[in-house]
């Protein structure tokens, strides 16, 4: 790509001693000036290196100053040999300036000198940013960061990964630290949460059907700094894989990571090759006291409780005691350095033993270990002549640790770590639970959507502190810098789980949802989806509007007719979530279990649709404009096909025209032999009801009734299928039944006083 040459040709690392005798403009910022009386000298640097511009006509000189930013013409010239400049690539040539232009001026003397920047004190720094960044060693660390992140973003390509970019502002997912929140200035009391990790996007990408993701995703964790994390926000290779094992996992993580560091380690290291080392937890805690092991040290730890319960030594009996053993004999000044470690670190001590010339003991506790143990003992720990040997006695847990600690101050004492080295290893089967100490109740040790190792039937039937999950880390060096887990994509496992936890059944709220595949073919064909408990979605969802917004009521639309069984004699109602018995649950929970003064009604419970209707008609301005039928609400019409479409035209039909019922739904839906069936089960000719949001059998009845008696009044011939109902039991039933509706009040209600006399008002009842 041709880019303009108005304020440079090339940057400085472009230029060689092939252009000797060429001329060239570059550009750049001064560096170091030196004036030799009759000719000048500039360090002009940019991102990329460092030229010498020697200026014979010291005029040129005048007005410049250090950190200018200047564009320079001249020829490029050799340098003389004695003048070479090995420290730098363009060391054997210069730039014989022959015209300067000054691009940027520095008028105020400089807070610090450049090269010394990161001696400065911070706040400094950070206050004149734009000029540390100009730091080589600032710069280099930037371009650095730039490198490693376009090879991992090739490199994951390579491998099949997508690339995605996920939200930002989102809402909370907590990953173990605070969020940073961020205020909406549209939506006046709201806030977004900094996403500490994009887990619920990951997620939602890989039940989305993405194969293969990654994303070097930025990540904010309002915490305090610790010398294994950053604080604030800080970047990282995010990746999830679908259809995966955990080995398929460690197989990217190896490829990735070896590659990285094959290409960016100093000179000289060396770096793990595949398959990475793998040790469980278990194992880690035991011969490094540590999930985090750094097998730059060659030292291990044994555990020799099991022995030390043979001994007279009590302060070893019944505790758990681990060992480390080291070669050599040590100073008295080494041990009394290792003891002071131990009691800053909380142990109460730090026994050892020296190994003699005779394989006899000599230190502390070698009087407590009988004669014919001291054999075993040698054996165990594998000590010859000249090893020490050195003890941690506590708690379990607490051992562990301490054994640890004292593992990595021996390695770092005696300068034991491999040197010029990147050590990886996986660390795999962590326990699923732990036991509280404080409480004595079983919790999550890690992540609680991780899958069990062994599924349900683990669950069902090991001890819960004996269970192990797919949950792993990478570690290098001693550094964790990764984890992961095979996700747990089983209802079942994960309510036993969380009831192994202490989440019992009335504390607990998950969602189920399950797709038969042949629903998506039948949708294809036309056939309706079924229904969903909106309303329920809806009750939920607006509980929280109305404590943000201080809010007494929520009111919704939901018909009296939705509380009618839908199968005959059964107490079957898919429309539950608006019925009348699910207002009482959602209250009655809500108030136990969420908040008080809140209260949930349907501003329609207490009147019927025959009484809507006979409202509705009144306001021809909306005839045109409403729907109500689920088949058509794609395209925005009437199907006059569904069991909605017949229930909303028989419905209507006491109270509208015919002709005004055909402009709306395009003909005359009483006239369809189609519908005959649809009418018997609206009626209840046919015991069941379908499964559509339709009013009462009641309703139904009585309107057709009173749709018959006005045709008749107006001697009009009956329509198709009103013609077939009076030759039914039904229309006996019902033609001379007193219509309860005109006047209808559904007492199963919970609407308050001043909304029922807003109702009265408008004369629906």
């Amino acid at each position: 790509m041709e880019l303009s040459t108005l304020y440079r040709e090339c940057t400085l690392n472009q230029v060689s001693e092939n252009d000797i005798g060429k001329e060239r403009r570059v550009a750049g910022w001064v560096e170091n000036i030196r004036d030799h009386g009759g000719v000048s000298f500039v360090d002009l640097r940019d991102m990329y290196g460092v030229l010498q511009i020697v200026m014979r006509d010291t005029s040129l000189l005048k007005g410049i100053n250090k950190e200018d930013c200047i564009s320079v013409l001249g020829k490029i010239e050799k340098r003389d040999e004695e003048t070479y400049n090995p420290k730098i690539p363009t060391g054997t040539i210069e730039l014989e300036a022959h015209s300067i232009e000054i691009l940027g001026k520095v008028y105020r003397p400089l807070p610090f000198e450049i090269a010394t920047s990161k001696e400065i004190r911070e706040d400094l720094r950070l206050k004149y940013r734009f000029l540390d960044l100009r730091n080589p060693k600032v710069m280099s660390n930037m371009i650095f960061r730039s490198n490693v992140i376009a090879f991992l973003r090739q490199k994951m390509t390579e491998l099949g990964f997508m690339e995605v970019q996920t939200p930002i502002l989102c809402a909370s997912s907590p990953e173990g630290a605070r969020d940073y929140i961020v205020p909406s200035r549209h939506y006046k009391g709201k806030f977004y949460a900094l996403p500490q990790a994009p887990q619920q996007y990951k997620q939602l990408l890989m039940v989305s059907g993405v194969d293969k993701y990654f994303q070097i995703a930025p990540c904010f964790r309002d915490e305090d700094a610790r010398a294994d994390r950053s604080p604030g926000e800080f970047y990282q290779l995010d990746f999830e894989m679908s259809f995966a094992t955990q080995e398929d996992v460690f197989k990217v993580g190896e490829e990735v990571l070896t590659a990285t560091f094959e290409k960016f380690a100093p000179e000289g290291y060396e770096v793990t090759k595949a398959p990475y080392p793998i040790i469980s937890y278990n194992q880690a805690m035991l011969e490094f006291g540590s999930d985090k092991p750094d097998l730059r040290n060659p030292l291990r730890i044994i555990d020799l409780s099991e022995f030390f319960n043979k001994c007279t030594f009590k302060p070893f009996q019944n505790k758990t005691v681990r060992a480390i053993k080291i070669e050599g004999h040590q100073s008295k000044g080494f041990h009394e350095k290792m003891l002071k470690f131990a009691t800053e670190i909380g142990m109460g001590g730090l026994g050892y033993l020296e190994v003699q010339e005779d394989l006899s003991y000599k230190g502390p506790i070698d009087k407590f270990i009988p004669d014919d143990l001291k054999a075993e003992l040698r054996e165990l720990a594998g000590l010859k002549a000249n090893d020490t040997i050195f003890f941690i006695a506590d708690k379990e847990a607490r051992a562990a640790s301490f054994a640890g600690q004292i593992r990595n101050e021996l390695g770092a004492r005696l300068d034991l770590l491999e040197k010029k080295a990147y050590r990886f290893c996986y660390i795999n089967d962590f326990p699923m639970f732990e036991l509280d100490e404080e409480t004595k109740k079983i919790g999550f040790t890690h992540n609680p959507f991780s899958m069990p190792q062994g599924g349900l039937e683990a669950l069902n039937t090991m001890d819960p502190l004996d269970i192990l999950a797919y949950q792993y880390d990478i570690v290098c060096n001693g550094v964790e810098l990764s984890s992961g887990a095979v996700r747990n994509h089983s209802i079942d496992i994960m309510v036993k789980a969380f009831e192994i936890a202490g989440y019992d059944e009335d504390k607990r709220c998950y969602v189920r949802r399950t797709l038969d595949k042949n629903m998506l073919e039948l949708n294809k064909q036309g056939y309706l989806n079924g229904h969903t408990p909106f309303s329920s979605i809806v009750a939920f969802s607006a509980l929280i509007v109305a404590y943000l917004n201080k809010k007494k009521y929520i009111v919704l639309s939901n018909e009296a007719s939705a509380n009618e069984s839908t199968i005959y004699e059964e107490e079957v109602n898919h429309q539950y979530s608006k019925s009348y018995e699910f207002e009482q649950d959602f209250n009655e929970y809500v108030k136990e279990n969420i908040l008080d003064g809140i209260e949930y009604f349907s501003l329609l419970r207490p009147i019927s649709e025959y009484q809507i209707a006979k409202h509705f008609a009144k306001l021809p301005k909306f005839y045109k404009i409403f729907k109500s039928c689920n088949a058509g609400s794609k395209e925005n019409k009437w199907c006059a096909n569904c069991p909605k479409c017949l229930f909303v035209y028989i419905i209507l039909s006491p109270f509208m025209k015919r002709e005004d019922m055909i402009n709306i739904f395009g003909e005359d839906l009483l006239e369809k032999e189609s519908l005959k069936e649809t009418m018997e089960m609206l009626s209840g000719i046919q015991k069941n009801k379908p499964f559509e949001c339709v009013g009462s059998r009641d309703e139904v009845n009585t309107a057709i009734c009173e749709t018959i008696k006005k045709y008749e009044a107006n001697n009009e011939e009956l329509p198709l299928l009103y013609k077939y109902y009076k030759t039914t039991k039904k229309y006996e039933e019902y033609i001379n039944k007193e219509n309860t509706y005109d006047k209808f009040y559904n007492p199963e209600n919970n609407v308050p006083e001043h909304y029922k006399e807003m109702l009265k008002k408008s004369e629906i009842i």
